[in-house]
């Protein structure tokens, strides 16, 4: 983005030019987006492969899985008759009558297990590639997802593709995808924050390279805090999904937090690439201020949703 400083003076002189078009590396090339299905399919096989193996209860599938077929019979996990010795075998040979009418102790909100429980209401809740089939297609889709965002990043096809070859191969989200689990589904929705997050920085820009090419914003520019941008509807959606994220566990309120700050940051960055005068403050005030007000509220009252029955 061009400045509209002239050497030694604050005010524009020279008019901006017209904010460029769609370059030609922004457009993805039909071999890019092959080698990104053909990458995002191979971890998609991996993940799926033998997905009901083993037909037992791993890690602390014992608690999620129970939960998340819970949720969908009651609106809210409930207690287990018996030990884990005695139930998990029950669950495992197909006896899903295990419940009493009491609600558990839970140390997560429900996001994740009402993720984990839709792959149950799918396929049978004693199906084992049913407790699992949540994590594996939320895996496969981050893939893809991740993919997306490198080439947004980077604008190179190339490193696209090597991201998620990455992670398609990578042991922690491999193993994490195909299991009942809550993390692979905290991953997803940090992601997808940060995607929507990446996608309004670019459209911001852009718009703010507009409102300064008019002659009369440039003039407004010179105020205390510059033009406005309005409602950032990307933003929005990635306070939804942050809600989603602290609504699967509450350390999704660290992404929250630096993606908050990381974004005002881009807006600063953004006005001051632009030569607007008063960067820092319109940065801070006109659209962290904006930010903090719009995607607090959502966030929360995302959360806050999650915690409703059916």
């Amino acid at each position: 983005m061009a400045s509209v400083r002239s050497r030694g003076t604050d005010a524009p002189t020279d008019p901006m030019p017209d904010p460029p078009a769609v370059s030609a590396r922004a457009v993805m090339p039909l071999w890019g987006w092959l080698a990104i299905l053909a990458v995002t399919t191979f971890g998609g096989i991996l993940r799926f492969w033998h997905l009901d193996r083993p037909h037992t209860l791993v890690f602390d599938e014992t608690y999620y899985v129970k939960q998340g077929w819970s949720m969908f019979q009651a609106g809210y996990e409930l207690k287990w008759a018996g030990g884990r010795k005695v139930v998990d075998p029950k669950w495992v040979a197909g006896d899903t009558h295990i419940f009493t009418t009491d609600p558990e102790f839970v140390v997560h909100p429900p996001v994740g297990k009402w993720m984990i429980g839709a792959g149950e209401w799918i396929f049978g809740p004693t199906s084992s590639f049913g407790w699992r089939f949540s994590a594996a297609l939320i895996g496969t889709l981050s893939i893809l997802m991740l993919a997306l965002i490198a080439r947004r990043l980077f604008h190179s096809p190339l490193l696209a593709v090597t991201a998620a070859l990455l992670l398609a191969v990578d042991g922690e989200h491999y193993v994490h995808s195909r299991t009942g689990l809550l993390d692979i589904f905290v991953m997803f929705w940090a992601l997808f924050a940060f995607g929507c997050l990446l996608i309004d920085r670019d459209t911001a820009r852009h718009r703010l390279a507009v409102r300064i090419a008019d002659r009369q914003a440039r003039d407004r520019a010179l105020g205390l805090f510059g033009p406005g941008l309005g409602l950032r509807w990307w933003r929005v959606a990635a306070a939804v999904c942050l809600g989603l994220c602290i609504g699967t566990k509450w350390s999704g309120l660290y992404f929250a937090v630096v993606f908050g700050v990381m974004a005002i940051c881009w807006d600063v960055s953004a006005r001051r690439a632009a030569g607007l005068r008063h960067w820092l403050s319109g940065g801070l005030l006109r659209d962290g201020l904006l930010a903090v007000v719009v995607m607090a509220p959502v966030a929360l009252a995302v959360y806050l949703a999650s915690w409703t029955s059916l």
